[in-house]
């Protein structure tokens, strides 16, 4: 019986208790520390062996491990302005009884060029292949297939960064689709543009575009601000070209009030397609030399529980207590998810 099983004082056998090992014995070690012929080379080896139980059914295997992968990088022009790297590797299975057997072949090489200060060109191809197969109803070894072309261009400064990304699914180009079935290889291209103006601005402007069907998938924006004395703004604006709306704006206000005796935070999200706010809340704290006053009101009506409501608290700053969220108690989304500051 499981773990969880034998605390329940009884057998569950719709328990999903993942795989336990049985043990499991693994040893690695490089090129460099075997020495001899193998010292020169960026290799790094395993080999293993265990014993594991899954659920359902409590299936157990044993299995033995063979591993060896490697990379290196070689410049190709002065200043590494041309580089590649070079990497792959080879995974052996062997598991007890005979009946099943399998190997896994991988790699993912880059090519780096840089132009000038600020640009960088990246081409990526990515490999991975299983041969054989896993006992069935082991699942700890089950291993998915690809074969990709990636590609992006970067412009970085301080003030400046510009992105542009997409891929080639060699996979799924070459697969035999039924009839009416379209393998739109390509992968989206992703733009990205942010701007620093100066120190306490920036903005970020998103989009995606879909290649195979020639359509403009959203465009986004988000707007950051931090002023000195604790001054913050943001703002998040996502365009749905389909729609012709805007699903989702957001935006969030935090700054002290009277010098440092008061503080007021306000956030917003509004839903341009059902014409709705999703959320809405503020809180005004007044801080003084041994406690907070704090008068909150949260407005949240959409998700898992609604909120709606006042409130007010006070807090001893020499004791400890609860913490409370002016953005609701169960969770408020902030932003488009347009990337990291920068």
């Amino acid at each position: 019986r499981s773990f969880a099983a034998r605390l329940r004082g009884g057998t569950n056998n719709n328990f999903f208790s993942g795989t336990e090992r049985l043990p499991e014995f693994t040893l690695r070690t490089t090129g460099e520390r075997i020495g001899g012929r193998f010292t020169d080379l960026p290799l790094n080896f395993a080999v293993g062996f265990g014993r594991f139980v899954e659920n359902p059914g409590r299936t157990t295997t044993s299995r033995a491990l063979f591993d060896v992968d490697g990379s290196r990088t070689y410049s190709l022009a002065p200043r590494n302005s041309t580089s590649v790297t070079m990497n792959g590797g080879l995974r052996q299975y062997l598991y007890a009884g005979g009946d099943a057997a399998q190997y896994v072949l991988e790699s993912s090489p880059q090519f780096v060029q840089r132009i000038g200060r600020d640009t960088t060109y990246n081409l990526n191809y990515s490999y991975l292949r299983p041969y054989g197969g896993a006992p069935i109803n082991f699942r700890l070894d089950s291993i998915g297939s690809n074969n990709n072309l990636g590609t992006s261009l970067n412009v970085q400064s301080y003030r400046t960064r510009l992105s542009l990304l997409t891929g080639y699914d060699i996979q799924r180009a070459r697969a035999e689709l039924t009839q009416g079935q379209r393998s739109n290889p390509w992968q989206n291209l992703s733009a990205q543009l942010a701007l620093r103006p100066s120190p306490i601005f920036q903005t970020r402007f998103t989009s995606t575009y879909d290649i195979n069907n020639r359509v403009l998938v959203d465009a986004t924006n988000r707007i950051r601000v931090r002023a000195p004395g604790g001054f913050a703004f943001d703002s998040g604006l996502r365009y749905d070209p389909r729609t012709r709306k805007f699903p989702q704006i957001t935006g969030s206000l935090e700054t002290p009030l009277f010098g440092d005796k008061a503080n007021f935070t306000a956030f917003a999200g509004y839903n341009g397609v059902t014409k709705q706010f999703d959320y809405r809340s503020f809180a005004l704290t007044r801080i003084l030399h041994d406690y907070e006053i704090t008068l909150r009101y949260v407005n949240q009506p959409f998700g898992f529980r609604t909120e709606q409501g006042f409130s007010f608290t006070i807090r001893l700053k020499a004791l400890p207590g609860a913490v409370f969220s002016n953005t609701g108690q169960y969770g408020t989304p902030l932003d488009t998810g347009t990337g990291e500051v920068f």
